[in-house]
Parts: C-alpha cells; structure tokens; sequence
C-alpha cells in the first residue's frame, strides 16, 4: 500500500521530498480522506501558481521579441 501511495503521489506531480513531509499527516489521521484532499488542494493551488506565472512570463516574451533589442527592451518593431 505504502510504495502504492508513493508512486500514485509521484504521478501527481509530488516530489520524494514533499512525500516524506506529508505521509505522517495520511498516516496518522483516522480518516486519510480528507487529509489526503488537503494535501491534493494544496497542490493544486502551487499548480496555479506555477500555470500563471508561466502565463506571465510567456506575455512577457511575446512582448519582448517585438522590441528591436529583446534583452534590453526598448522600442517595439513596427
């Protein structure tokens, strides 16, 4: 059941280290269900994180390679 849970929370986008830090708080709760659904929203919500500010760095480019110089900025081109 163990290595089950690892690898299952692995394919979830969990690191080792993040499982080590969290299997105490499955493993010791009476109901694993809903600890579990925290941890997972808690994930989910670093995922948005990450999904934005991926979306603000790719806006951040697109206006970049407009510009005559990208890596100094400056005037777009026209």
């Amino acid at each position: 059941m163990l290595v089950n849970y690892i690898r299952t929370a692995q394919q979830l986008g969990f690191t080792l280290a993040e499982i080590g830090r969290k299997l105490p708080d499955i493993w010791d709760a009476a109901d694993p269900g809903p600890a579990i659904a925290e941890i997972l929203g808690e994930k989910l919500k670093e995922i948005d994180a990450r999904i934005e500010a991926l979306r603000q760095l790719r806006e951040q480019l697109a206006v970049r390679i407009a510009m005559e110089c990208p890596l100094i900025g400056g005037h777009a081109s026209t």
